[in-house]
């Protein structure tokens, strides 16, 4: 990390600059989150206020490694993310809404993806789809599953 960098994100726990973030829309791209640039630092509980549509949720799944920025950088307790999430993963707590699977993927590729950006070892993904009763079932796209 440079001089600047580290400079720039010490004490920190969230350092974002210039973060952007559009979705394929109807009539072309959608704007989710433009030029973000955030300081929030270390040391206490944060959470973001908004309107519905603002960004929000989409600046957390981008932090998260679960949405990619399409350009901006991001820090996490100083350590680019999502380049090296799983070293600072541990440290996060987020509640972000409806989490969001996608539909077409199986449930072992969806938990491989989530294993691997936590730093899981994907031998549990099969663990885990036994303990829940889904063992024979890894491999079918999660829209099959039912929920109660």
């Amino acid at each position: 990390m440079s001089t600047a960098t580290a400079e720039r994100t010490d004490g920190m726990a969230v350092v974002t600059r210039g973060l952007r973030k559009t979705y394929p829309g109807v009539r072309g791209r959608r704007v989710a989150v433009q030029g973000l640039d955030l300081d929030v630092p270390a040391g206490g509980v944060h959470g973001f206020l908004g309107p519905n549509g603002s960004g929000k949720t989409t600046t957390i799944r981008m932090l998260l490694g679960l949405a990619r920025a399409d350009s901006g950088t991001m820090h996490v307790f100083g350590t680019p993310v999502p380049q090296r999430l799983p070293e600072v993963v541990g440290r996060v707590g987020a509640i972000v809404e409806s989490p969001t699977f996608f539909p077409t993927f199986s449930g072992e590729r969806s938990l491989t993806l989530l294993a691997d950006a936590i730093g899981t070892p994907r031998s549990r993904v099969g663990e885990v789809l036994e303990q829940v009763g889904l063992g024979g079932r890894g491999k079918d796209p999660f829209r099959a599953y039912s929920w109660v």
